[in-house]
């Protein structure tokens, strides 16, 4: 079983035995900012 740190661009995983490619994988880590919702 892959977890979603295992995701990478190329990685082939079998769902329902079908074959599934990871064709663009994109990380992005929240910043230190400012939040854009909730009450302010």
């Amino acid at each position: 079983m892959a977890t979603t740190a295992d995701f990478k661009n190329g990685l082939v995983l079998v769902i329902d035995g079908q074959l599934w490619q990871i064709v663009e994988f994109q990380h992005v880590k929240p910043g230190k900012g400012r939040r854009s919702c909730g009450p302010s």
